[in-house]
């Protein structure tokens, strides 16, 4: 029985731990969101084999958090 895709949302998915869970979900078949800090660090999540996407988030800035809760819903919704 195959199993359907999953999406993962994850803040701080550069380096250490959240680069890993998300390595980990994409080598499942999932779909990941990150957030991260800089360009760079973008292309490098994007870059990753799958179906990998980020976002540049400062997650002091409770507005810019909105933001990118809300475009990842409007770019990424559903399957």
């Amino acid at each position: 029985m195959k199993r359907a895709s999953q999406e993962s949302s994850q803040g701080g998915v550069e380096t250490g731990l959240g680069r890993a869970l998300a390595r980990t979900a994409l080598a499942a078949g999932h779909r990941v969101m990150g957030t991260v800090r800089t360009p760079a660090d973008v292309r490098a999540l994007e870059a990753l084999a799958g179906d990998a996407h980020a976002r540049i988030l400062d997650v002091t800035d409770h507005e810019a958090v909105d933001t990118v809760v809300d475009e990842t819903r409007r770019d990424l919704g559903p399957k």
